[in-house]
């Protein structure tokens, strides 16, 4: 069609066009009943301004106008807000009524430093479907294609405006050319200045506006009979989210509302607890429902809100929620709330000081002397708060979120909930059952031990601080006769650190202050002399643990090992010295009582193996007798003993000894484990322990085997250690899914033994049991390497296994931890000579490939993407390789490889010559540009912009390339990046903008 053609019937049709596209638009907008529509216009181009627009593109004498301009027919959707337009996009309008030209659609949105036009629309290029097409009222303007662009109704003005004075401007030829220039900058000034700021002011009105409908129709209907009235969790949950987020904070009058409010929510987590949990049903399936412990978080939310309206009333409510828990979570998430209730808040502190601490504390006292206590972890959480002496708070910005520290002020009401605390502590103490209760209330009385840190403080608090911290050291005195060594022992190493703290105190300190220090210095030399007048107690202290206070720590510093060690050898070998037969049953009891000491701490007994082994080393008839009636918690320390009596004149009846417990099945795991450190371990007791251990699948018993055997696999008995031994126990444990046997071969290799043991038998058992490994972690990772020993198709045939396992199993129940393939590798895809393998993997994950199509991009094509995470040359030239050949799925194998990537530019040589090999109109161009435009993780406001932006100009040289297919690539990839720039300009500067307006912005205040 001509400029005459569109004269004389064009402008016509397109005007029917228009019309028709409006109508049908404005129908399916009416419908939708969401979208708030401020006007619809739509014309068709008017046959001048169509020659002014072919003239100015050289293209006034074209037979085809209808291809060189897109808006020869036009609608306008004007809308009041941003959010109107991009519900409008997500609407679905456009694609379920028209056909969308996505090349010659545009979305025009400026960024920050663009000087050009600011106009701001999406423009689509849309026709009717051919099915609305075909029927007969249509039938004139089929096939014709319409823009349709989607404003603003600010950006709308200010575009009709720019359209008459910038776009059109009047011809000027030695007239008004600055006044000219000075109407653009206003223009362009207006926009960025007023226009787009206003916009994102009427979005945030907007959105507070709908924030405040939702709250005031769940109020209308009676929030609080909705929570009652809900008939299962999922819809409690619903009524909860919107509770909390728009109804609670819109209540004019809380305090009012909560004696009614806070029994229905009490209620609505007790009704939680008695439900079963319903699905929650979707046209696409069901989804797991809502728990009672989601409810509880929610109602939990609440009551963090609430929680100074009434707190002792808000206390009880947590409390007895607390002790109604059915589990270790729930119970976790109350105790959460009772911490928030009652903790150093700092802008309660700087309104109204220490009066939440102090009526928290008095409630509890009160609620013990009524015989009704609060649990005890929700009383220690109460009184560890009220105890401490610092405070915190937040403040936010849009961008910042600033954590404030600082010290309680001193005070009468601050030192009355100190000492309160403090006795609520004491009389706990003398109700604790067991050393854990007794460790827990020690823990709270150290908080009013501890000053503010890393913040200045006032000598009145220091003061404060002081005299708790004497009262607390007296009652520790008061009770040492009556507690465990263990927390002698404890109490003793904490009373030396406050000696240690307060000895010195600076001379700034008022001399009152150093008074009550040295008051402190004396309680703990009292407590000191008291402690260790036990004899017993010194003995245990010198044999167990690694907090023991020594003489020398109470006149130097308390923390100097090196002197602990030299006192502790002094003492192991004094008391080694003082055993003899006739106090034999004494020591053996005083070795009962420290052995049975719990702790998870492995350096606990480091002293006490040392004595051990040299007691036996010493005097072994003794030991052989504890060793021939032996049981009770020392049972775990045989293997000291017998390295002890290994070393001794007797070592020639460790042997029997183990003979007898083998044969008795007795202690085989303390046999294992020596024979696994005996440097002349006899082998054959080794390999009878080991069967016992197997017929009684004792599987501690089977890892410390094989370590044993790796040991002593450098003997010439080793072979059948390794094949008699470690092999089996490896597949037993294995097979009852246990793999710590990995760390074991991971610490013989460091150690110079797995080397020269794997003979092909041996090699391929180990490949085979690492194979069934749930995760292939670090120590797995170097394992694996150790087994391929310079032969990467080992590692390949590995993975190669363990995706036809995960095949054969699916991805439910049980074989849901098992994941095939690693996130990445630490280190194996830095092994020298995997790089010169790529032909033979490409070879190998194209049959992985075949077998596992829809998945292959995320497992078989990740895999080879993270052991070449830099898309090596020789990886490269092999998917060159395969692009070329004759393979029907070649490109489609060579893409899922690919898209495992990031979009990194070292892929760009590989899918050019993908391009290349494909017709222009095939459809897994698309996925190229998917592959391409890939970005991994970005950072900042407009991260995803920049990656754009990169992406388009690494494409820029294919514009020139000698292949035309390339060149129509890149045109096309780059009009999709100019899109999706436009898009991502919009939504980021649109969070950033609405995240300044509801967090605050500084820098606009200022």
């Amino acid at each position: 069609m001509t400029l005459d053609d569109y004269e004389k019937f064009g402008h016509a049709r397109y005007a029917r066009l228009a019309a028709t596209i409006a109508t049908i638009l404005d129908a399916a907008i009416r419908a939708d009943g969401s979208l708030r529509l401020q006007q619809l216009q739509h014309r068709a181009k008017a046959p001048a301004s169509l020659q002014k627009k072919l003239q100015k593109n050289d293209t006034l004498h074209t037979d085809n106008v209808e291809g060189s301009v897109k808006d020869l027919g036009g609608c306008r959707a004007i809308f009041y807000r941003n959010t109107d337009v991009e519900r409008f996009e997500v609407s679905g309008i456009l694609r379920d009524n028209f056909e969308i030209d996505w090349e010659r659609t545009r979305r025009h949105h400026p960024g920050p430093e663009d000087d050009g036009p600011l106009f701001i629309s999406v423009n689509y290029v849309v026709r009717l479907k051919d099915e609305r097409a075909s029927l007969a009222e249509y039938a004139g303007v089929a096939g014709l294609w319409c823009e349709v662009q989607i404003q603003t109704t600010l950006n709308h003005a200010w575009s009709e405006m720019e359209h008459d004075i910038i776009y059109k401007p009047p011809r000027l030829e030695g007239f008004g050319g600055a006044a000219m220039k000075g109407i653009e900058d206003r223009m362009r000034a207006i926009m960025r200045k007023h226009l787009i700021p206003a916009g994102y002011e009427f979005q945030k009105v907007a959105y507070d506006f709908d924030r405040l409908s939702r709250g005031l129709e769940l109020f209308d209907r009676g929030a609080v009979e909705a929570l009652r009235d809900a008939p299962d969790n999922n819809a409690l949950h619903d009524l909860l989210e919107r509770f909390v987020d728009y109804v609670l904070p819109n209540y004019d009058d809380l305090p009012g509302i909560y004696p009614e409010l806070r029994p229905a929510l009490i209620e609505a987590v007790r009704a939680a607890r008695t439900r079963h949990d319903l699905p929650i049903e979707t046209p696409f399936g069901n989804l797991p429902g809502h728990t009672a412990l989601q409810i509880e978080e929610r109602v939990a939310a609440a009551l963090r809100l609430l929680r100074y309206i009434d707190i002792e009333q808000t206390f009880d409510d947590a409390a007895a929620l607390y002790a109604d828990a059915p589990d270790k979570d729930t119970r976790k998430l109350w105790l959460e709330v009772i911490n928030a209730l009652s903790e150093n808040n700092l802008a309660v502190w700087r309104e109204y000081g220490a009066v939440v601490q102090h009526r928290f504390v008095n409630h509890v006292a009160k609620l013990n002397q009524e015989g009704r206590p609060a649990p005890r972890p929700v009383a220690l959480t109460v009184l560890r708060n009220a105890l401490s002496t610092s405070v915190s708070g937040s403040s936010s910005t849009y961008n910042t979120i600033t954590i404030h520290q600082g010290a309680v002020a001193s005070g009468d009401t601050l030192r009355e909930s100190r000492s309160t605390a403090i006795t609520i502590l004491t009389e706990l103490f003398a109700q604790a059952k067991g050393l854990d209760e007794q460790n827990e209330i020690v823990n709270a009385l150290n908080e009013a031990e501890r000053l503010p840190y890393n913040v200045n403080y006032s000598d009145h608090l220091l003061s404060t601080v002081l005299a708790d911290v004497l009262r607390v050291v007296n009652f520790y005195t008061s009770i040492l006769e009556s507690v465990s060594f263990g927390l002698r022992q404890r109490i003793e190493h904490d009373v030396a650190a406050l000696h240690y703290r307060f000895r010195t105190l600076p001379d700034t300190f008022p001399d009152a202050v150093h008074a009550q220090a040295e008051a402190v210095c004396e309680a703990a030399l009292a407590l000191r002399d008291k402690v260790n007048q036990d004899a017993e107690f010194v003995i245990y202290k010198s044999l167990v643990g690694v907090n023991s206070v020594f003489p020398h720590a109470w006149e130097g510093s308390p923390f100097d090992f090196r002197r602990d060690e030299q006192f502790r050898s002094e003492r192991i070998q004094e008391y080694v010295a003082s055993v003899e037969p006739a106090n034999a049953a004494e020591w053996l009891a005083r070795l009962q009582r420290c052995a049975a000491t719990e702790s998870n701490d492995l350096a606990t007994f480091l002293t006490f193996r040392r004595f051990l082994q040299q007691l036996a080393r010493a005097k072994p008839d003794i030991v052989l007798g504890f060793l021939n009636d032996l049981d009770g918690p020392l049972a775990r320390f045989v293997p000291a003993l017998l390295s002890g009596l290994a070393e001794s004149p007797k070592a020639d009846k460790v042997d029997d000894l183990l003979a007898r417990w083998i044969e008795s099945r007795r202690f085989i795991g303390e046999t294992l484990h020596y024979l696994r450190f005996a440097p002349r371990a006899d082998a054959k007791l080794l390999l009878a322990a080991f069967e016992v251990a197997r017929a009684e699948n004792d599987q501690p018993a089977l890892l410390t085997a094989v370590s044993a055997a790796l040991n002593h696999s450098g003997r010439p008995e080793g072979g059948r250690l390794i094949h008699g031994v470690m092999l089996p126990a490896v597949e037993l444990l294995t097979k009852a899914g246990l793999f710590r046997w990995v760390d074991d071969l991971v610490l013989a290799h460091h150690q110079g033994k797995l080397a020269p043991i794997l003979d092909g038998e041996t090699t391929t058992k180990l490949l085979h049991c690492l194979s069934q490994v749930p995760r292939v972690e670090y120590h797995c990772e170097e394992l694996l390497w150790v087994l391929a020993a310079g032969h990467p198709e080992r590692i390949f045939d590995f993975f190669g296994s363990r995706l036809e396992r995960e095949d054969e199993n699916g991805m439910d129940g049980a074989s849901s931890v098992f994941e095939a393939v690693p996130f990445g590798f630490h280190q194996l895809q830095d092994r020298p000579g995997l790089e010169m393998a790529a032909v033979d993997l490409i070879e190998r994950a194209y049959r992985w490939y075949q077998s596992d199509k829809p998945l292959f991009a995320y497992r078989g094509g990740r895999l080879v993407a993270i052991l070449f995470p830099g898309f090596s040359e020789e990886l490269s030239s092999a998917l060159d390789a395969v692009v070329h050949s004759d393979r029907g799925d070649r490109i489609d194998f060579v893409l899922s490889i690919l898209r495992a990537y990031n979009g990194e530019s070292f892929l760009l040589p590989t899918t050019r010559n993908v391009v290349a090999a494909l017709p222009q109109d095939d459809p897994q161009l698309n996925e190229v540009e998917i592959i391409l435009s890939s970005t991994g993780v970005v950072s900042g406001e407009f991260g995803f912009v920049e990656a754009y932006r990169r992406r388009r100009a690494e494409i820029t040289p294919w514009l020139s390339d000698p292949n035309p297919a390339v060149q129509a690539f890149a045109a096309r990839y780059q009009r999709t990046l100019d899109r999706r720039i436009a898009a991502e300009q919009r939504r980021s500067e649109e969070d950033l903008e609405l995240r300044k307006r509801t967090h605050g912005d500084p820098d606009a205040k200022a």
